[in-house]
C-alpha cells in the first residue's frame, strides 16, 4: 500500500470513532484540504472534492466540517528509485588486474514517503566491452567489480538502470538511469606518499610517472593553498629538462614542462620526474593540505617520442601533512624558556637581548635555551659565541628567509664568563668599524660616531666601547644616518665602569650602503676639568662581541679601530651663524661668548683649519680666511662651493 492511502484509512477510522462517542486527539498535527491543525485541536473546514461525510461531527477536541479532500491524501504516482556513485569519473591503470570497489554505488527506492518499497533489480551495461576481460558489475551492497583486459587502454561509459516495485500507475515511474565514465589509463602521474613538515619548515614533494614506455614529455600544473604553502623551487632528475611557469604562484598555481631528450622515452614502470619544494606557513594549522594536478597556467598533456599526444592519463592528487612543532628549533626562544614552535619577531628581539648581554641564558646542554639562541652560523647550528650574527640569523628566521631547523650545535659557551672576542681578521681588509669624533670641549656635550666603511654587503654590527668614566658621562645612543631603519640594542649596565655594549641589525635582507656610513651616534657629557685627550677603545672583554655580519648571518673580516680624542678648553668664541655669499662662498660669523667685542689682539691669535674627513682626514690651514669686522670674526671659504664637503675649526694659538 502507498503511505498516502494509509493515512486516508486512519482518518476514516477517526471518523467512525467520532460517531461512536467523545473523541480526544491531543499533541497531533494533521494537514489536509483547507485547514491545518496546530496540535491539540484539529479543524478541517471548507474542503471540496467529495460529497459531505454527513452531519457536522464533533467529539472531544476533534471537529470535522463539510467532509475532507481525498486528493490531499492520494498524492501523485510512484517516484522513481535512484542510484548514485562515489565518483562519475573513475580511472584505473592498465593491466591493474581484478578491481573491487566496495560502496561505489548507493541505491534508494525513492523519497522518504516510499521507504517501504523495495528494489526489484538493476542492470549494468557499458559502451566498450572490449576494454574488460570481466565486465563491470554491481552487487546489492553497491560493490563495483571489473577486470581490465590485458594491454587494454581506453574509456567506457557504464550505464546502470535500477527498478523498484512501486509501479507506474498515476503517471508514476518505477525505474531510473545513471552513468559514470570508467577509464583504463595508459600511464599515471602522481605525487609521492604524503610529505610532512612542521609550520615554518620546508618540505620536498617528489612527483612520479608510472609509464607505459612510450611517453617522452609531459606538461601539468600543480594547485595548492597559497595561505598554507609557498612554492620555492622545482628540480628534475638526471637526463630530464624542466621549464617552470611560476607566474601564478601567488594564487597557488605553478606549471611545469618535463621531458627527455628528443626521440627518447621514459622506461616502462615508475620514473622519478622531480621534486617540488614548498615552505609551510609559520602559522599553518596542524592537519593536511592538498596538492592537485590542474590545467593552469600549463595544461595537462603527455606526448610520445614522435610528438603525438598520449591519451588516457591518470593524475592522482597528493598532499602535505602539517605536523606538530618539534620540541626545539634554532632561534625559538620566546616565550622563555622553551619557545612555542614559532619563529617571529619576538624571538629575534629576545635573541638581540641575549647578544647585547641584557638577559642571561637560562639553560645549557642538549635542546637548551643556549642551543636555540646560538643559531649562527646556520650551517653548524651555532659556534658557542653569542654575537650579532645570531641576531641577524634570528631576523632571517622571523622573516621566513630560512626554513626552520631543529636545534643543535654547541651545548655550552666558548668562554665561561663572557662570550669570546671574534677573531681579529688577518691580513689587510677594506672593511673597518671605527670611532669618530671631533675635538671634545670641556664641560660640553659631545657626540661619538660609530662609522662602518664597507662594501655594501653588511647587515649588522656590534662592538663594546671602553671609555674613562671620570672624563666622559654616557648620555644616550641612537641610530646614525647610515642605518635609520635598523634595530639598536644598548647594554649600558656597566657605563659606571666605562663599558658600553652596542648591537645593531638592519631588517632581514637589508644591507648598509657601501662606503663610510654612520651606524650609531653616542652622546657623552665631557668633564669640566679633563685631561688633554681621552682614549675611546673597542673592548676585547665585553659586554658584547665585536663583529660585522652580512645578510646571511656570516661574520665578515673587519678591522675595529679605537681612537684617541683630544679635549680642549671652552673657547671664548661662539658661532653666531653661517651663510653663502656671491659665487657660493661659505661664511661663518663668530662672537665672544660674553657678548663683548672681539679685539684685534684676540683675533690675531686665531687660525682657521679644514678637513674633508672628520675621522681620518688631515687638517689643513685655511689661510687668509679670517677677518675682524665690527667686533666679530668672519670666516670665509671661497672654495667651499667647488671643493666638496668640508669640516672647519677655529683654534686659538698661544
Amino acid at each position: 500500500m502507498r503511505p498516502r492511502l494509509y493515512w486516508l484509512l486512519v482518518l476514516a477510522g477517526l471518523l467512525r470513532e467520532a460517531v461512536a462517542g467523545p473523541l480526544v486527539v491531543d499533541r497531533m498535527r494533521l494537514s489536509a484540504g483547507g485547514g491545518r491543525s496546530a496540535g491539540g485541536t484539529l479543524a478541517l473546514v471548507s474542503t471540496v472534492g467529495q460529497p459531505e461525510a454527513g452531519p457536522r461531527l464533533a467529539g472531544g477536541s476533534l471537529t470535522l466540517e463539510t467532509g475532507f479532500l481525498v486528493q490531499a491524501f492520494a498524492g501523485a504516482g510512484n517516484q522513481p528509485p535512484t542510484v548514485t556513485f562515489a565518483t562519475t569519473n573513475l580511472t584505473v591503470l592498465h593491466d591493474s588486474g581484478a578491481q573491487s570497489l566496495p560502496g561505489f554505488a548507493g541505491f534508494s527506492p525513492g523519497p522518504a514517503a516510499e521507504a517501504l518499497q523495495t528494489l526489484l533489480g538493476y542492470t549494468v551495461s557499458n559502451s566498450n566491452s572490449n576494454l574488460f576481460s570481466a565486465q563491470p558489475a554491481l552487487d546489492s551492497a553497491g560493490t563495483l567489480t571489473f577486470t581490465p583486459a590485458a594491454g587494454a587502454v581506453g574509456a567506457s561509459t557504464v550505464t546502470v538502470i535500477v527498478q523498484d516495485n512501486g509501479g507506474t500507475a498515476g503517471d508514476g515511474a518505477d525505474r531510473s538511469t545513471n552513468t559514470f565514465l570508467l577509464t583504463v589509463a595508459s600511464a599515471e602521474v602522481t605525487f609521492a606518499t604524503t610529505a610532512a613538515g612542521a609550520p615554518g619548515s620546508t618540505v620536498a614533494v617528489p612527483i612520479y610517472l608510472l609509464a607505459a614506455g612510450n611517453e617522452s614529455a609531459l606538461s601539468f600544473s600543480v594547485n595548492f593553498d597559497p595561505t598554507t604553502l609557498s612554492f620555492l623551487t622545482a628540480t628534475v632528475g638526471s637526463g630530464l629538462s624542466l621549464v617552470a611557469n611560476t607566474s601564478q604562484a601567488a594564487a597557488g598555481r605553478v606549471g611545469f614542462l618535463v621531458g627527455r631528450s628528443v626521440g627518447t622515452s621514459f622506461t616502462a614502470g615508475s620514473n622519478a620526474l622531480g621534486t617540488l619544494n614548498f615552505q609551510i606557513a609559520p602559522l599553518a594549522a596542524v592537519g593536511n593540505t592538498s596538492l592537485a594536478f590542474g590545467d593552469a597556467p600549463v595544461p595537462r598533456e603527455v606526448s610520445d617520442a614522435t610528438a603525438h599526444p598520449v591519451s588516457h592519463i591518470r593524475y592522482l592528487a597528493g598532499g602535505v601533512a602539517i605536523t606538530n612543532h618539534a620540541t626545539a628549533y634554532e632561534g625559538d626562544v620566546s616565550p622563555r624558556a622553551s619557545g612555542n614552535g614559532l619563529l617571529t619577531v619576538s624571538d629575534a628581539a629576545q635573541i638581540g637581548r641575549f647578544v647585547a648581554g641584557l638577559d642571561p641564558v637560562l639553560t645549557t646542554g642538549q635542546g637548551s635555551e643556549l642551543q636555540r639562541v646560538d643559531c649562527a652560523p646556520r650551517g653548524t647550528l651555532g659556534d658557542g659565541v653569542l654575537s650579532v650574527s645570531d641576531f641577524v640569523q634570528a631576523l632571517r628566521y622571523a622573516a621566513g628567509l630560512d626554513p626552520l631547523t631543529l636545534a643543535g650545535g654547541p651545548t655550552g659557551l666558548a668562554a665561561a664568563a663572557v662570550p669570546k672576542l671574534a677573531t681579529t681578521p688577518t691580513g689587510s681588509t677594506t672593511r673597518t668599524m671605527r670611532l669618530v669624533s671631533g675635538p671634545l670641549v670641556a664641560g660640553e656635550a659631545a657626540v661619538i660616531s660609530v662609522v662602518l666603511t664597507g662594501t655594501g654587503i653588511e647587515s649588522g654590527g656590534a662592538l663594546s666601547l671602553g671609555f674613562d668614566p671620570a672624563v666622559l658621562r654616557y648620555l644616550g645612543a641612537e641610530l646614525g644616518t647610515g642605518a635609520p631603519d635598523g634595530t639598536l640594542l644598548v647594554n649600558d649596565r656597566r657605563v659606571a665602569n666605562g663599558k658600553l655594549g652596542l648591537v645593531l641589525a638592519l631588517p632581514a635582507g637589508r644591507t648598509v650602503a657601501p662606503g663610510a656610513q654612520e651606524l650609531i651616534r653616542i652622546s657623552f657629557a665631557v668633564a669640566t676639568a679633563p685631561p688633554a685627550a681621552t682614549p675611546l677603545v673597542v673592548n676585547a672583554d665585553g659586554p658584547v662581541v665585536r663583529e660585522v655580519t652580512d645578510v646571511n648571518a656570516t661574520p665578515l673580516a673587519t678591522q675595529f679601530l679605537s681612537a684617541q680624542v683630544p679635549i680642549s678648553l671652552p673657547p671664548f668664541l661662539k658661532l653666531l651663524g653661517q651663510q653663502r655669499g656671491v659665487g657660493g662662498a661659505l661664511q661663518f660669523a663668530f662672537g665672544a661668548r660674553d657678548q663683548s667685542a672681539v679685539t684685534a689682539t684676540q683675533a690675531a691669535r686665531l687660525e682657521a683649519w679644514f678637513t674633508r674627513d672628520l675621522g681620518r682626514g688631515t687638517w689643513e690651514p685655511l689661510t687668509g680666511a679670517l677677518t675682524l669686522e665690527n667686533g666679530r670674526v668672519l670666516l670665509r671659504d671661497p672654495d667651499a662651493a667647488s671643493a666638496g664637503f668640508r669640516f672647519y675649526k677655529v683654534i686659538e694659538s698661544p
